[in-house]
């Protein structure tokens, strides 16, 4: 099964496994909740952004670009909501990741525990990836005043930014059930050296991201996907080679 699929491997993985669902009720009801709220403000202050924006403007051009402006007003809000309810659901997902890991292995997790690192670390590492993943967002945007070429160019940045930062976030919450966890110079090391898995994953969950009602089941299962992945990685890593 390759790495691209590795979301829905965790979906399956919780039907096998039930006893998973109490760590998702609350990162479900959050998304859920984020979603319905920022989507709803979206669609209540959509006109007057319409009228600031666009002003006497009319006919085909307006229509095209207040198309355009509700589909960035959409993906906005499901961003918003999605990072949001990340940063809330840290810790939870960082248990869940070590439950996962102890059905899927057999062998007990022994990350770090307390208060401090069952929900404090968890938070405060979200909350640096948001920013890590907020402050570009900034300069790239600059790219779109250059006509044509600058929006593509943005896109394709963004895109490519994007799939990293989810990779990074996803994976964040296995690392995390290591008895020595990785710095986070070291996790993004761990992305870019094995790049053909997390690139696989962090697309699917790219796309998912964007698919109303399907990202509302599938992104918080993810971190169980992304844990199944890094089991798989080491345990290829730590065992001995006997094909000599």
């Amino acid at each position: 099964m390759t790495s691209a699929m590795g979301p829905f491997r965790g979906l399956s993985f919780l039907r096998e496994h039930p006893k998973l669902i109490r760590f998702l009720i609350l990162p479900w009801g959050l998304l859920l909740f984020f979603t319905v709220l920022l989507l709803s403000l979206s669609f209540f202050f959509f006109s007057d952004l319409q009228e600031w924006l666009l002003g006497d403007m009319s006919g085909f051009l307006r229509s095209a670009i207040s198309v355009l402006l509700g589909i960035l007003l959409t993906l906005l809000a499901l961003i918003l909501a999605f990072l949001f309810s990340q940063l809330l659901s840290a810790p939870i997902y960082t248990k869940m990741a070590a439950e996962t890991r102890t059905l899927y292995t057999g062998v007990p997790s022994k990350p770090a525990e307390g208060v401090y690192a069952d929900v404090v670390l968890p938070v405060i590492s979200q909350a640096q990836k948001i920013a890590l993943f907020l402050l570009p967002q900034i300069p790239l945007l600059f790219l779109n005043f250059v006509p044509v070429i600058g929006s593509i160019i943005y896109v394709i940045l963004n895109t490519i930014f994007t799939m990293f930062w989810l990779a990074l976030d996803y994976f964040d919450y296995p690392l995390d059930t290591e008895s020595d966890p990785l710095k986070v110079g070291d996790r993004v090391r761990y992305v870019f050296h094995h790049l053909p898995m997390t690139a696989g994953f962090s697309t699917t969950m790219l796309l998912i991201l964007y698919v109303p009602i399907v990202n509302l089941i599938i992104l918080p299962v993810g971190v169980i996907g992304a844990t199944l992945l890094h089991c798989d990685v080491v345990k290829a890593e730590t065992s001995p080679d006997t094909s000599l």
